[in-house]
């Protein structure tokens, strides 16, 4: 739930004139972004010169679900917040990796965007960007690392990509799909060690890819505990019990 950001917020077209646009902040660094990331200089001006610069403040609505707008959003600073209906807000900031891309590039929208923060966001018409990577030889440098990389990393990206595949995540938007394939982050256990503890706080979900874990519980009145369930290695999520 979003509680500091206003559902009442006026509506901000994307479709600003070209002689409304700010310059690119020299800050900003474009090749970091996908699908900049695989563009040569001259291709990277264009952009800059291509797209136009917006500065929200809080509570503005960048898109609503549902709108078939032709511009791809980027975050440059400030937090947004992605809100699909029955399903918890995420929130995206400027830097972070799933800010690396276009916020919610689906069309329609499946998700509707609130700045959480004052926010700076760069639009470029999607037609453009599709254009210039279908006719670009470059590859995407953070595609072609994943394809160099080593077995052991193209298996990691493979349990990655089952876990979001599996039923758990089935109802999810595709933009929150995207958030969590870039902040789920793989752990090794050893047998015998604690993952959780009972009554403690829980600031993780855990998603058993391979193996097994014993869930147990202290009995009532005791400091025995007693063997509650056992987690294959299916996508199960677990919390602090």
């Amino acid at each position: 739930m979003v509680s500091n950001v206003s559902s009442e917020a006026v509506v901000e077209p994307l479709n600003t004139p070209p002689n409304k646009h700010q310059r690119i902040p020299e800050s900003v660094d474009l090749s970091i972004f996908e699908p900049f990331n695989g563009f040569t200089a001259d291709m990277l001006e264009t952009i800059a010169s291509k797209s136009a610069v917006e500065r929200l403040p809080p509570g503005r609505r960048i898109f609503n679900q549902g709108d078939m707008d032709g511009k791809s959003v980027f975050l440059l600073s400030g937090q947004i917040a992605l809100i699909a209906e029955g399903h918890p807000a995420i929130t995206i900031k400027a830097g972070s990796n799933e800010a690396l891309q276009p916020v919610a590039e689906s069309r329609p929208r499946e998700v509707t965007a609130l700045a959480r923060s004052s926010v700076t966001l760069m639009l470029v018409a999607t037609e453009l960007l599709y254009e210039m990577t279908k006719t670009t030889p470059m590859v995407s440098v953070r595609r072609s690392q994943i394809e160099e990389g080593s077995k052991e990393s193209r298996s990691r990206a493979a349990r990655i990509e089952w876990v979001l595949n599996s039923p758990l995540f089935f109802r999810l938007p595709s933009p929150h799909v995207q958030v969590l394939t870039r902040r789920l982050e793989e752990v090794y256990v050893e047998a015998g060690r604690t993952v959780v503890n009972e009554g403690d706080d829980g600031e993780y979900y855990y998603v058993i890819t391979k193996g097994s874990c014993v869930v147990t519980r202290t009995i009532k009145g005791t400091d025995k505990k007693s063997r509650w369930l056992n987690l294959a290695s299916v996508a199960v999520l677990v919390k602090g019990l």
